[in-house]
């Protein structure tokens, strides 16, 4: 009995044992195929997240890495390749060795990012990490080559089932270029809002028909502040009697998108904040914005330009009527072979028997009323006049349609402000004096005395024509208007308050002038004095010249000479600023240069006094100082040459040019060209060491600093002009920048020109080389034949 119960007891331990062994085996096999389930789902999971990192990688010009996150720390798992042979080509680690190390340990050993910056980077992560949400952010990255720039960076936290941070993507998108048009643009914006409020126009934002913006111009123009006015209607400056024109423009904008200007023929007044009102030249442009009506509204005063053209209308309709009054026939003529009738004025068939529309609808010309033998004997006698500039006065029979009169013609060569040449003259009927001596020689001299009153003042008009008694201590008895603007008094305060000329003039030239018009007047010439006078606005330099006309009375003209002398100073005072900077030069020449050279040379010759030197170190020595003073012989004729170019002298500037040019192909990178069109002629010494002087000038510059691969220097002769230029396609300049340093060597080049009775223009922008253009008058003894 207690066999079996043993067996019993026996045979249930071990069916309890495989009951439990087969719920454990089940429950074993039931958490293995949930483990490798999960595993399985894990690995899954893995293979498809480096799947879409792959495609990221290959499809985004972003910056993406994978970081897994092991307690409050991010392991780095995956670079794009790009940036792993970054590192590889700029540190000493490779792939395998930053694999599996901490974020913060690449800003430390790869980046080299300071204290603060890790610091602001381990914020962010920290931030991701407790909130497991993405954190973006605008980052001042580093490259492994340290390269610097701007980004939007992002921590993307990648949770599991569990909602638990398994890993963590970091995204970085390169703004650097965005930032930086950012940067301009904002540049720019302000640029053109400062452009703006220092207009000389006012200018004014219309949106959708109200006042949106206005410029500071507008403000000193109306007097209203932008508050004052923001939101109302044009109405508010315009007066009543435009509303149809401006309701009008208004229709033209809306419609039409049209573009008005106004007040250009028509006169167009607009109102400021006081009721006042002025007038202005008006332009109204349509904006092209999407969903509202943008205009804008440009306005400048034209108040004075509009009293001026007042001004000079009623000046010329003075003159023409007093050229229509004058005594005589006032007449143009061209300088062509036939002296072509370029003006006359309405009185012609008094004084020629011709009338006026006969000689503009015939185009009638000096051989058709003429004589044959007349036409020759003036034509050779104008070209005679032209070269030489004097004054010119014919008598001349006029025949046309049995018509026969004597003309008197009296007549100047000038030059017009066009650069024109023409010849003005004054023609008198004398046909009854020509045929009566004695009334002609009667007439004669009246006409004299008239037309040399008049051609003085006509001659004289730019600037004070006066008459004043020589006997009377040169008391004024008639002055021009000239003199309001010479001296600053009116004519009466002239004539009445100054009474004499003397009391204009400093008193240290009193006693010259009298001695000077004392001499003119007993050689019956004319006088011309050169003083200083004190004015409302202070002391000038004047010209006066003038003549006794008669017995006792002078009449002349004062003409302002102030910037002519000033100027003169400024070209004196830039002579002595260039031998200045010459004896510096040269100076520094022969101590530098020349002076240690000859020092080498002694510090030779004298060790051969040297009793105890062999033959061959003697001769050795002897051959190097006789070296260094071949040197110094060579950098003596180099000094005199920069001194005085003697070929200019020797050759003439042509072949001194070609000469330096090829001097200058020879030893440098700089490609130089000469062009010229002189043919059998060369340029005088005088001018050609002007000329030379201004390219050293400008060679020396483009050598120095325009970094420029070619360099063309070109002379071109015509009969009028001379000119001289020199290009080269370098680094360029900012020359508004330049003038406010004032640069020595442009402004000697300047005063060169000035000298010749020249200009010189200067034409550079930064990256775009630089043009010097020396214009000349051309002059017979400017010019030699070969």
């Amino acid at each position: 009995m207690t066999l079996i119960v043993a067996i019993y007891m026996f045979l249930m331990a071990i069916t309890a044992g495989l009951l439990v062994y087969l719920f454990l085996s089940r429950r074993y096999r039931k958490i293995l195929n949930a483990t490798q389930n999960e595993s399985y789902l894990a690995q899954k999971r893995y293979q498809e997240s480096e799947r879409i990192l792959s495609s990221m990688y290959a499809h985004t010009k972003e910056f993406v890495a994978l970081l897994k996150k092991e307690k409050n720390e991010l392991i780095i798992v995956k670079f794009p390749e790009s940036y792993w042979t970054k590192i590889q080509r700029h540190t000493n680690y490779i792939k395998e060795e930053v694999v599996g190390k901490p974020l913060k340990w690449l800003y430390t050993e790869i980046l080299h990012l300071n204290a603060d910056e890790i610091a602001a980077r381990q914020t962010k992560i920290l931030k991701t990490l407790v909130e497991k949400k993405p954190t973006s952010y605008l980052e001042n990255y580093k490259d492994p080559d340290g390269k610097r720039g701007w980004s939007n960076s992002s921590f993307i936290p990648l949770l599991d089932e569990k909602g638990e941070i398994d890993y963590v993507l970091f995204t970085s998108k390169d703004i650097t270029k965005e930032k930086e048009v950012e940067s301009q643009l904002r540049f720019n914006v302000t640029l053109l809002e400062s452009i703006l409020d220092y207009s000389q126009f006012a200018i004014v934002l219309f949106k959708d028909g109200k006042i949106h913006q206005i410029n500071k111009t507008f403000t000193y123009y109306f007097d209203y502040q932008l508050h004052e006015i923001v939101g109302e209607p044009g109405e508010i400056i315009v007066p009543e009697k435009y509303y149809p024109l401006l309701q009008k423009v208004r229709d033209g904008l809306i419609n039409d998108f049209k573009v008005f200007h106004l007040g250009l023929e028509e006169d167009i007044m607009l109102r400021r904040k006081d009721g006042s009102e002025f007038y202005c030249e008006v332009s109204v442009y349509p904006l092209p914005v999407e969903g509202t009506r943008y205009s804008v509204l440009s306005i400048a005063n034209i108040t004075e330009q509009r009293r001026i053209r007042n001004e000079l209308k009623e000046s010329k309709e003075q003159l023409q009527s007093l050229i229509e009054n004058m005594p005589g026939m006032f007449f143009r003529l061209g300088t062509d072979d036939e002296f072509s009738l370029k003006y006359i004025s309405g009185n012609s068939e008094a004084y020629l028997g011709i009338k006026n529309s006969d000689i503009k609808e015939k185009n009638l010309r000096g051989r058709d009323v003429l004589p044959d033998e007349f036409i020759v004997k003036s034509r050779e006698y104008l070209s005679q006049l032209m070269q030489s500039g004097g004054n010119g006065e014919m008598t001349l029979p006029i025949e046309y349609n049995s018509v026969q009169k004597w003309v008197n013609a009296r007549f100047k060569p000038t030059k017009l402000s066009s650069g024109e040449r023409v010849i003005d003259g004054l023609l008198f009927d004398v046909t009854e004096q020509v045929l009566n001596e004695e009334k002609r020689k009667k007439a004669e001299e009246n006409l004299k005395k008239s037309q040399s009153r008049l051609l003085a003042l006509m001659a004289n008009l730019p600037g004070m024509v006066y008459r004043s008694s020589h006997k009377d201590d040169f008391k004024l008895s008639f002055v021009s208007e000239g003199c309001l603007e010479l001296t600053g008094y009116s004519p009466d305060q002239l004539k009445n308050s100054k009474s004499s000329i003397f009391n204009i003039i400093k008193e240290n030239y009193h006693d010259k002038i009298r001695r000077e018009v004392d001499e003119a007047i007993a050689e019956n010439r004319p006088y011309k004095l050169f003083y200083e006078i004190d004015t409302a606005a202070g002391p000038k330099w004047v010209f006066d010249r003038g003549q006794e006309i008669e017995k006792g009375f002078l009449e002349g003209i004062i003409i302002d000479i102030t910037d002519r002398v000033e100027s003169e100073e400024k070209i004196v005072q830039t002579i002595i600023q260039t031998e200045d900077r010459e004896r510096r030069r040269i100076a520094k020449e022969l101590h530098d240069s020349l002076g240690q050279k000859l020092t080498t040379v002694s510090l030779y010759f004298n060790s051969l006094k040297d009793k105890e030197l062999e033959y061959l170190e003697l001769n050795e020595r002897l051959v190097k100082g006789l070296g260094f003073l071949e040197l110094a012989i060579k950098e003596t004729r180099n000094i005199s040459h920069n001194l005085m170019p003697r070929n200019v002298e020797d050759f003439g500037l042509k072949l001194s040019i070609e000469s330096l040019v090829n001097e200058l192909n020879a030893i440098s990178d700089t490609r130089f060209s000469f062009y010229e069109n002189l043919q059998n002629k060369d340029i005088s010494v005088h001018l050609g060491l002007h000329l030379y002087r201004i390219t050293q000038e400008a060679i020396n510059n483009a050598l120095k600093y325009a970094d420029a691969k070619q360099v063309a220097i070109q002379l071109m002769l015509y009969p009028d002009l001379i000119i001289w230029s020199i290009e080269d396609d370098g680094k360029g300049f900012d020359i508004a920048q330049l003038e406010k340093e004032n640069q020595f060597g442009l402004e000697s080049i300047r005063q060169r020109a000035q000298l010749l009775s020249g200009t010189a223009t200067i034409d550079s922008r930064i990256n775009h080389g630089t043009s010097i253009t020396i214009e000349i008058p051309f002059k017979s003894h400017y010019v030699i034949e070969k």
